[in-house]
């Protein structure tokens, strides 16, 4: 299988096999009213490995046998019989309607594909940096949709349609974009005088120059190339950054792209040269390191399970975690920001404190926060932070 085209894991933790193949109460009775061991360890497969896939594997040895203990093992019998199942048989095609059913998950059809292939060349091709990004995006979309992914082969025949209509979208707005006179530049580029042949733009590409900031300043020049920077495919100005990756996924060898390089070696050149003699430069760059080392670690801290690592590759669950991170990190600082302001004024520093001191203060410590064990709430005791 391809890269982008969901499969199972190597392996699993026990968190992650508890995210995606727990059984609800209303799945574990939707099995129960099969008969028999064998079928009804089969339907809970297909139950929790189609929305997980997005597909059903052709073959029972593809799922894992981590993954088909944990799904089974929540039956109540006394070993798997997954094994006795009737994988290959016309059993399993009438489960698999009847899961369909239960789940909401539909066929792909004629009407899917279309609009698939038309959102993936209007949309997520803009943001897609390779075409396994943009076949990930599509495998993402039609599991949020509830429906069944085709064969990878159909697939992927989609996304190069839409890659083929997005550069095809692209090389109209740019010549959307440039003026008559570019144009007529460019035809004549492109024509094979009588007396030659091959035209003058095979002979340019015979020696692009070499790379670095001068061959980028005439490449700039040429109007041409203005207009290309300058469209952001569909929207606004193009950053370099984004120009960057986009070189950087299609065509490294590019005069573009080296001379981007050359000039990142020297924008960072002539950074170190203030850097080094400069201490006051050293120290601002110590500082905001500084800053930033302490916000990573005060996350770690927070978000401590897992070493600080999404368990998960739903989007909306990783959305749900950073959020509620952040918002722990908020409430910490404003705590902590509260509790710095009251020690201060207890204890009559104001008028102490240097302005070296205040540069050093940071609501960013947790050393008097423990993330473990069981926490006591008594709310009829009045808060630290209002007077008693």
């Amino acid at each position: 299988m391809g890269k982008a085209y969901p499969q199972f894991h190597s392996s699993y933790s026990h968190e992650e096999l508890v995210e995606h193949f727990l059984l609800t109460p209303a799945e574990l009775h939707f099995v129960l009213t099969f008969r028999g061991e064998p079928n009804r360890c089969g339907v809970a497969l297909l139950l929790k490995v189609l929305p997980y896939l997005g597909y059903v594997p052709e073959k029972l040895g593809d799922i894992p046998q981590e993954v088909r203990a944990f799904i089974t093992g929540q039956l109540g019998l006394l070993w798997d019989r997954s094994d006795d199942y009737p994988w290959y048989t016309s059993t399993r095609d009438n489960h698999v309607a009847q899961v369909r059913k239960f789940t909401d998950w539909r066929f792909l059809t004629a009407q899917d594909k279309v609009e698939l292939e038309q959102w993936l060349r209007e949309g997520a091709a803009y943001e897609s940096q390779s075409a396994e990004m943009l076949l990930d995006a599509g495998c993402g979309r039609l599991q949020r949709l509830r429906v069944e992914l085709p064969a990878e082969g159909e697939l992927q025949r989609l996304v190069n349609s839409a890659l083929t209509g997005f550069f095809q979208d692209i090389q109209r707005h740019i010549t959307e974009a440039m003026p008559t006179e570019v144009r007529a530049r460019i035809d004549n580029l492109l024509m094979v005088p009588d007396a030659n042949f091959v035209s003058e733009f095979e002979r340019m590409k015979a020696d692009s120059g070499k790379p670095g900031v001068d061959q980028f300043q005439a490449e700039i020049d040429d109007e041409m190339v203005k207009s290309t920077v300058a469209l952001k495919l569909k929207r606004g100005t193009a950053s370099a950054e984004a120009i960057l990756k986009r070189y950087n996924s299609y065509n490294r060898t590019h005069p573009t792209y080296k001379a981007l390089t050359e000039l990142g070696k020297a924008e960072k050149t002539i950074f170190l040269c203030h850097y080094l003699p400069s201490r006051e430069t050293q120290r601002e760059v110590q500082e905001g390191l500084n800053v930033v080392e302490n916000w990573n670690a005060t996350t770690d801290f927070i978000c401590y399970g897992r070493q600080a690592e999404l368990a998960t590759n739903s989007r909306e669950q990783q959305e749900v975690v950073t959020l509620s991170l952040q918002l722990l990190q908020n409430c910490l600082m404003l705590i902590n920001t509260i509790l710095l302001e009251r020690t201060i004024e207890q204890e009559g520093l104001w008028e102490r404190l240097s302005a070296e001191d205040f540069r050093a203060l940071t609501p960013l410590f947790h050393g008097h926060i423990n993330p473990y064990g069981q926490i006591t709430l008594d709310l009829a005791r009045p808060s630290f932070l209002k007077p008693a």
